[in-house]
């Protein structure tokens, strides 16, 4: 019974992203796009977790969040959509909905976490480091906090693949950020 209400919140919380999705998205691109974006999402996301749970990998969230990078990435390239801009747009649903699906998980508390920063987050082109203000930190900044949370928690629950995955989805993402912070080097003056 409890199986059966979880698979129905699945399904209402995916297609509620489908939706927002849409929404966010018609606007700058054609309607097509946005849905054969939204259904290579769900498809690639459906075979990676299926992935996942098939090798018992338990990384259904980073498979998650790695199909809507990847979606993007492939519709950036071959249509022309702006990445940075795209993932933006989708990071705060986006984690919405993994919060709704993994609610009874442990994973929910860095998402909630993760959601909860997102208020601080959201103000980064007023940061005094960050001088670029260019697009693509907030969904950054989301998923390292995401993985710093998710670090500390495989790490307290001795899970060393999921640890060593999110030692590395934070590295990655940590460099990522400062070389889009485009930190600009003082030089002497001759």
């Amino acid at each position: 019974m409890i199986e059966t209400w979880r698979l129905i919140l699945v399904g209402i919380s995916v297609f509620s992203f489908l939706f927002i999705i849409f929404q966010k998205l018609k606007e700058d691109y054609s309607r097509e796009d946005v849905v054969s974006f939204s259904l290579l999402t769900l498809l690639l996301g459906g075979v990676l977790v299926f992935l996942s749970f098939y090798f018992s990998l338990e990384l259904e969230l980073v498979f998650s969040i790695l199909s809507l990078v990847l979606s993007t990435f492939c519709f950036s390239y071959f249509r022309g959509w702006r990445f940075w801009d795209t993932l933006e747009s989708l990071s705060l649903p986006g984690l919405i909905v993994l919060l709704i699906v993994s609610f009874n998980q442990l994973t929910a508390g860095p998402l909630l976490i993760t959601i909860l920063s997102s208020l601080f987050w959201k103000r980064y082109r007023s940061f005094h480091w960050y001088q670029s203000g260019r697009v693509g930190f907030l969904f950054l900044a989301l998923l390292a906090t995401l993985a710093l949370f998710s670090l500390l928690l495989d790490f307290w629950q001795g899970r060393l693949l999921k640890l060593a995955v999110w030692l590395a989805v934070l590295i990655i993402t940590l460099v990522a950020i400062f070389f889009l912070s485009e930190r600009k080097k003082t030089s002497l003056a001759n």
